[in-house]
This record gives structure tokens, sequence and C-alpha cells, in this order.
């Protein structure tokens, strides 16, 4: 059973003009306000009634993908799930056993190897009953011995976006990316106006 569902609806004018001009529904994970790089959580071909799902577990994932824009992150090694509250050693590209402790909630990793490499949290997510198998959250490069913190977050941003695959890196910009506390409420509804996302069901 999901912990998460979000209900994105669409009028049939609307899903019918931004099929055909090739956008897709976008999704990241944390406020768009902020300008670092995230990867494209999950995408989805709108339908009138979309609906995206997920569980409140997260993993870790290392990539050799460089955190630059529009480039796809692979994770090419995960460790999912992952516990909080520790540090998880990535040596001989694979993660270990936990060796430290971080602050409470908090996932960390120490990359153990002589390569910079990108990581970060992932989730796995399905939209529209396509899974996503621990889809990258978000993307740090770091090199040896260096030890990167990632805080977990239920904060979803949903916009529209032009051509793109999950797990592209995009510095969002989009004004009209709306962003949905799924913490707050774990069960939501929003709709496209014609312009932009917003809260709440079509009327």
């Amino acid at each position: 059973m999901a912990d998460f569902e979000l209900t994105i609806q669409f009028t049939q004018n609307d899903t019918k003009t931004i099929n055909s001009e090739g956008f897709v529904v976008a999704i990241v994970k944390g406020p768009h306000s902020q300008p670092d790089p995230k990867p494209l959580w999950a995408v989805l071909v709108p339908f009138e009634k979309n609906v995206v799902t997920w569980q409140g577990i997260y993993g870790l994932y290392a990539s050799p993908d460089p955190v630059e824009q529009e480039t796809v992150i692979s994770a090419s090694s995960t460790q999912y799930p992952a516990e909080p509250g520790v540090v998880y050693p990535f040596a001989n590209n694979v993660f270990g056993a936990p060796t430290g402790t971080t602050q409470p909630g908090d996932y960390a990793v120490e990359n153990n190897t002589s390569e910079v490499l990108t990581f970060g949290l992932a989730q796995t997510v399905t939209a529209n009953g396509k899974t996503y198998d621990a889809s990258p959250v978000n993307a740090l490069a770091f090199g040896n011995q260096m030890t990167g913190i990632f805080a977990p977050t239920e904060t979803i941003s949903v916009f529209l976006h032009k051509e793109t695959v999950a797990g592209a890196i995009i510095i969002v910009t989009e004004s009209a990316a709306l962003t949905v506390d799924m913490a707050a409420n774990p069960t939501q509804t929003i709709h496209y106006n014609g312009s932009e996302f917003v809260l709440g069901p079509l009327a």
C-alpha cells in the first residue's frame, strides 16, 4: 500500500494540447525555488487523470554520471532500502556496512574510491502504472574521503517540461511549477488550469 498518492487532473482539451505539443508532466523532490540541479524523479505522458504513488522508503545510489544539465543520472549501484542516521562507505563501487553515524533521519555516504562520483537519495515511484525503481531524488558529486549527507523530503514540485526522461538533471526554472507538501497530507489532488498547476481537483 502506498504511503503517498498524488492525483493530477487535466481537462480533455488541455490533455490533447499538452500531448500534441510534446510536453510531459515532470516531478522533482523538494521545492522548485531552490536553484540547485535536481534529477527528474518521475515523468509521465499525461492522461486526463494521472496517479503517482510512492512509499516513504529511501535508499542511496552511486553513479559515474556527472551532475550536468540534461544528463541522465543512472543509479549504477544502490543500497535500497538504506538506514537513516548512519554513514555508508562506498568502495570498489559498492556500498558497505555502515561505519559511522550522522543526524537522525539523514542519510550519508562516504566516497572511498579514487573517483569523483555522483551520490544521492533514491526512492521508488510509480506514475500511471510505470514504476521507476530506486529513482534518483537528488544528486551531489564528490571525491575521495568526502561524505555527502542527504535529508529526505516528501515535498514535490510538479511542472510541464518538454522532451525529457526520468533521471535527467535539470535546474527547475519553470515559474508554473507547483510545490506540494505531501508530508502534511499524504493523499492530494492537483489540476492544471490551462496555464499552471494548482491545488485541488477540477471543478
